[in-house]
């Protein structure tokens, strides 16, 4: 490369540098959060949800507080490939058969009705299941977000009682389209991101509730198999369906007495409490 051509990349990126600003996120607090969240959070605001806004380009930065811990939300928000699952205006996704979860690729989206836009293609920018990092461009479609780029990131918190949450965010830059201004274009923007957050937060916390019982129900059904299991291997069948205890020196010399099968016992927490016959 000779001197004129890096010259001329330099003045290139120099001019570049002059017409696009970098985007403040990090020094505002988004509506939701408090000030230790958004200060434990200003980090990851300047490394992942920063831009470089041109003339005719506006960003936003929005945040949703979900009261389900953080697996349970990241396992909604990295489905590239399912966004109807918390997206409001989206009526269906389709991918191509084959299709593997990697950063470059696609998805078509069917917009509902009602909307200023039809169709849209989108492609996976970035997928760190380490940092819970995923952000996809629109590339194409029948729509008036050109050039939208988003990232969202999903952070959790437990305070001293260990209660945990998550807190979601969701950046974007956009093209202002032609006629409309830049208060328009975030106004409409923030509406439909703050709407998918907002489903997002009652469609996590559902799946966390079903975890929760789904938790309960197995816990519960280990003790009364642990239970029914120490039932079962201490008495043994006896002639006409009834119940008699084993023979071992933990029972009594005399084994006159027998359990019919309606009094075997109340299985407790894997305890047993025995009623003689």
């Amino acid at each position: 490369m000779n001197k004129a051509e890096t010259s001329s990349m330099a003045e290139a990126e120099s001019e570049d540098s002059e017409t696009t600003t970098p985007t403040t996120h990090h020094l505002t607090i988004p509506p939701g959060l408090t000030q230790p969240e958004f200060q434990e959070l200003a980090h990851s605001i300047s490394e992942f949800h920063t831009y470089q806004v041109g003339p005719g380009q506006c960003s936003s930065l929005l945040a949703q507080r979900v009261h389900a811990p953080l697996p349970t939300v990241w396992s909604v928000v990295r489905r590239f490939d399912k966004p109807q699952t918390y997206k409001h205006f989206i009526k269906s996704c389709h991918v191509e058969d084959g299709f593997e979860m990697r950063v470059g690729c696609l998805r078509d989206v069917n917009v509902i009705s009602g909307l200023p836009a039809e169709t849209s293609t989108e492609r996976l920018d970035i997928l760190d299941d380490e940092r819970h990092v995923t952000g996809f461009s629109i590339i194409g479609g029948e729509h008036r977000l050109r050039n939208y780029r988003s990232v969202t990131t999903v952070h959790e918190y437990q305070n001293h009682g260990g209660e945990i949450w998550t807190v979601v965010l969701e950046s974007y830059v956009v093209d202002m389209p032609e006629g409309n201004t830049e208060e328009d274009t975030r106004l409409f923007a923030d509406t439909v991101v703050k709407l998918n957050l907002q489903k997002l937060a009652s469609v996590s916390e559902g799946m966390a509730r079903d975890q929760h019982l789904e938790g309960i129900l197995v816990d519960e059904g280990v003790q009364k198999h642990a239970g029914l299991r120490v039932a079962f291997s201490t008495a043994e069948i006896g002639h006409g369906g009834a119940y008699s205890p084993r023979s071992d020196s933990s029972w009594p010399s005399n084994h006159n007495h027998k359990l019919s099968f309606a009094t075997v016992g109340i299985v407790c927490g894997g305890g047993v409490r025995w009623h003689h016959a």
